[in-house]
Formats: structure tokens, C-alpha cells, sequence
């Protein structure tokens, strides 16, 4: 059961995805730069924590989403349908430590 999702996106989509979990019951925790400080998403999260100064954190920087989600407390993890969806090194770290994946990724084309 997801008790606490980390959305790993930003801008837009990371909104729809935050309003489709809060719908749902799931506590949210945005993950934001300093570029975007001021974004909706950053808001809209139950928690949220700076992961860096550059938006490339979101691909480059996938081990501070990883600490952010041990810090919080959240067992899910949405990266949203860009390069992170599909890395294969973060998918593999996510399920070693038990951090389910949801939305696309390396093995499935569909949304979960």
C-alpha cells in the first residue's frame, strides 16, 4: 500500500500527478532545485526538499531523490515519464531497497 509517494518531476506534469495522489488519499513529497523554488509543485507537495541548484538534478542527481524519500519516510516514488523513468541504474537501486516504482519505466510502456 503507498502511504507516501516522492513525485521526482517538475513544472506541470508533477502538478497533475501531485492533485491525482492527493485525490487518492497518498501523502506527496515534491523534490524541487533552486531554479525552481518557486514553482506550483513545490508548494502544492505535503513535504518537500531541494535536491540541488540545477534543474539536471532531476536526472543527475537521483541519489539525493533517494535520500529524500528515506528522509521522509515516503515507500513510492513517481519519476515521471522523462530520462529517469527509464534509467536502469535507478530503477534497480529503487526495488533493492524496497522504494516501489510507479509509472513508466525500462519494462513497461503503460502508466501504473
Amino acid at each position: 500500500m503507498i502511504q507516501k509517494v516522492i513525485i521526482a518531476d517538475h513544472g506541470d506534469a508533477a502538478v497533475r500527478l501531485l492533485w491525482q495522489f492527493k485525490r487518492a488519499g497518498v501523502k506527496t513529497v515534491t523534490v524541487y532545485t533552486e531554479e525552481d523554488y518557486g514553482s506550483a509543485h513545490v508548494a502544492l507537495g505535503d513535504d518537500s526538499i531541494c535536491i540541488g541548484k540545477a534543474l539536471r538534478c532531476y536526472i543527475t542527481r537521483w541519489d539525493r531523490i533517494i535520500s529524500a524519500a528515506e528522509i521522509t519516510g515516503a515507500n513510492a516514488i513517481h519519476p515521471g515519464d522523462g530520462p529517469l523513468s527509464t534509467d536502469g541504474r535507478f530503477i534497480k537501486v529503487c526495488g533493492e531497497i524496497g522504494l516501489q516504482l510507479l509509472g513508466r519505466n525500462a519494462e513497461q510502456d503503460d502508466f501504473t
